[in-house]
């Protein structure tokens, strides 16, 4: 949301300064204008939020295929559970290191939403 929000709203401003430009005879406007579009996408290179996005999609589809996995092993399709195991040890180090970190509300959203509850 906030890639697309901050892309958006550089072209916007750098729009509007050409639009400025050619309308004014001020040629600071359209020089401040321009400053303002170049610091909001270089803002957003600066956050990375592409590249969060990409991990993330890498981390849901990564999980998805260990669920599909881990219906096969339950269904029998798998042999070796030494194998198996670590395989699922090693893709969850992997998303792990490579996902941004959490932020701790969005760790007390999921914990108000899904309680743990031990058996």
């Amino acid at each position: 949301m906030c890639n697309a929000t901050l892309n958006g709203l550089a072209l916007l401003v750098m729009a509007v300064s050409i639009i400025v430009g050619s309308v004014w005879e001020h040629g600071y406007t359209v020089v401040g204008l321009t400053a303002f579009a170049t610091l909001l996408k270089g803002w957003n290179d600066f956050k990375k939020y592409s590249f969060k996005m990409d991990t993330a999609k890498f981390a849901y589809t990564t999980y998805e295929k260990t669920l599909s996995e881990l219906r096969n092993y339950a269904l029998g399709g798998v042999d070796e559970l030494d194998g198996f195991l670590t395989k699922m040890q090693a893709l969850d180090d992997v998303v792990t290191n490579f996902t941004p970190p959490t932020y701790n509300r969005y760790v007390r959203d999921y914990e108000k939403r899904f309680r743990y509850v031990p058996i």
